[in-house]
């Protein structure tokens, strides 16, 4: 059942290139959206150079779409990368290097609620995952028709927690990434980062 509901919107996406579709994207077009008018499914594309690392701008604008296509009663989603060889690298290192309480307290939340709510669409979601796709990214492509075989796991005991949790899995989050071990070694790894593309 799964492979036929990928399949077919696979077979969507491919179609809406050649037919009738809607286009809207946030202000920044760190995503693009496109609907097929015949089929009422929409593709979400991550857009934000060089590898769509998840910072707070990206989580918001996907969050955005979601609510969007929520509202114009979807029949079913695709989120994939307008870069063809990564969906998408993970949480961008920038947002938890050095960083400020107020931004780090804003970027967690909205990443907590942005898979949240590709979670729980009331549509059904597929991530087609065109290239590398690490840890944050994993958890958006996770987040999506997968979902279908771990329900009764995955929703009730991380989804309901993480609701009722929120300040709790923040603090937990903080308490990591401030911890001096921890931003001395994502300032290196920013150095080596630095040094290869000066190359």
């Amino acid at each position: 059942m799964m492979f036929r509901i990928c399949s077919s919107l696979h077979r969507s996406a491919v179609t809406a290139a050649k037919e009738s579709k809607r286009f809207y994207s946030d202000a920044g077009k760190l995503v693009t959206v496109t609907t097929d008018d015949k089929s009422g499914i929409s593709t979400v594309s991550l857009n934000r150079p060089p590898v769509n690392g998840l910072n707070y701008d990206l989580l918001q604008s996907i969050s955005t779409a979601l609510t969007t296509l929520e509202k114009s009663k979807c029949r079913g989603m695709i989120l994939t990368s307008d870069n063809p060889s990564v969906f998408s690298a993970g949480l961008d290192i920038l947002e938890m290097y050095k960083p400020d309480p107020a931004r780090v307290k804003d970027f967690w939340t909205t990443l907590q609620d942005t898979w949240i709510k590709l979670y729980t669409t009331s549509f059904p979601t597929v991530a087609l995952i065109n290239g590398h796709s690490p840890a944050g990214g994993c958890l958006l492509a996770l987040s999506s028709l997968p979902r279908k075989m771990t329900k009764l796991e995955f929703r009730e005991a991380t989804v309901n927690w993480l609701l009722n949790n929120k300040e709790k899995d923040l603090q937990i989050f903080l308490n990591y990434i401030n911890q001096p071990k921890v931003q001395e070694g994502l300032g290196m790894y920013l150095e080596s980062l630095k040094k290869k593309s000066a190359k």
